[in-house]
């Protein structure tokens, strides 16, 4: 079976009041529904150089749709982690810092059940060249890789 892969992106990241939204209300416990499907949060972090507040607020957003009540009791708006965009392309050790700040947050997060794709920390600055050095790990919760 093929297996997909969903980045959830309403605004840039998780927008405000999504889950007001009908279409989204509708059509995310549909996707959560297929076995076949995992569901994870976008956040931007701007080359490791975004508030990291934000970025926090981003991440609690997304982990709070696993407990938001569902008004056409028809699924779940749990997602299974988070996709980081516009990550760092070249090292620094702050940038290096900060990615593995807002790792340990996401992780430490309840809300995100226990499926998940990442790929290591050091292995994303090579991914530019070869996003196949991806792995799933069911111990993380982040997919780091840009290609």
């Amino acid at each position: 079976m093929v297996q997909f892969l969903v980045i959830f992106n309403p605004n840039s990241g998780p927008g405000i009041n999504t889950l007001s939204d009908p279409n989204f209300i509708r059509e995310l416990p549909k996707l959560n529904s297929y076995s076949n499907v995992v569901t994870i949060g976008y956040v931007l972090t701007e080359w490791a150089t975004r508030d990291i507040n934000d970025v926090y607020d981003d991440v609690d957003t997304y982990a709070s749709f696993a407990t938001t009540p569902n008004p056409n009791n028809n699924g779940t708006f749990a997602l299974n982690g988070i996709f980081f965009d516009q990550t760092p392309n070249g090292y620094t050790a702050a940038a290096v810092t900060f990615m593995q700040t807002i790792d340990t947050y996401v992780k430490a997060e309840s809300g995100f059940g226990s499926l998940s794709f990442v790929s290591s920390l050091i292995k994303m600055f090579s991914c530019e060249l070869d996003c196949s050095q991806s792995r799933d790990d069911s111990s993380q919760r982040i997919l780091f890789c840009r290609g």
